[in-house]
């Protein structure tokens, strides 16, 4: 990677992060006067969006540094994903685990005190203790639980190494694509594009502005 491509990424890092702590805020306008300000309420919608836009360009990031050589092979994949195995995998697990320690320690305490996985660990099946690591909403059955791993946030850090697993198919697809990939991706910004598999998340487009409404 050349000097100026780092130098850029170091200069954003900051503003991205800022970006992602502000996302979590759950920013609301309790003051009616300013609301009602054409000028204001504009600006505010604007910057809901920008931040937003934070999430993609780590994710934009991670990709670059993965495919930084210019070409990809079967060795070099298994190098990228050694480094990511005790970079992002182990991690993942651990604070994972520690979590569910946490939980564990919280239930033994107070057993009716049902909090986030909405079952007794003492009920447990052999499959709950996986799905800890994946979506818990496979152990509560309850559709509006937050559909991710036990430690919610870390949905980013498991959308990033499934992205790593699928890489050479990203790879393929963007080498024999070229520009029209460009195309179709800037096209399915226009539209209401949503992908929501666990493990694979994507939202483009209107889809990210109807959340921010939501949200906000």
């Amino acid at each position: 990677m050349d000097n100026v491509t780092s130098r850029v990424i170091s200069f954003i890092r900051f503003p991205m992060i800022a970006a992602v702590v502000a996302i979590h805020c759950n920013f609301i306008i309790v003051n009616s006067e300013l609301e009602s300000r054409y000028l204001f309420s504009i600006l505010f919608s604007i910057t809901l969006k920008l931040i937003w836009v934070s999430v993609p360009i780590f994710f934009f990031i991670s990709g670059l540094l993965f495919f930084k050589e210019g070409t990809f092979n079967i060795s070099l994949y298994k190098s990228k994903l050694r480094k990511r195995f005790y970079t992002i995998f182990i991690p993942y697990i651990i604070w994972n685990i520690i979590y569910f320690c946490i939980v564990c320690l919280q239930q033994f305490f107070k057993p009716d005190l049902l909090l986030l996985l909405h079952k007794r660990i003492i009920d447990f099946n052999w499959t709950d203790y996986l799905w800890i690591f994946w979506d818990i909403r496979q152990i509560s059955n309850l559709p509006d639980d937050q559909p991710a791993c036990l430690v919610g946030v870390f949905w980013f850090i498991q959308c990033l190494f499934v992205t790593s697993l699928l890489s050479p198919v990203i790879y393929k697809i963007i080498k024999f694509t070229r520009h029209f990939f460009l195309l179709i991706f800037i096209t399915l910004c226009f539209i209401d594009f949503k992908i929501d598999i666990q493990g694979i998340k994507a939202k483009i487009g209107r889809a990210v502005q109807q959340e921010c409404r939501d949200r906000y």
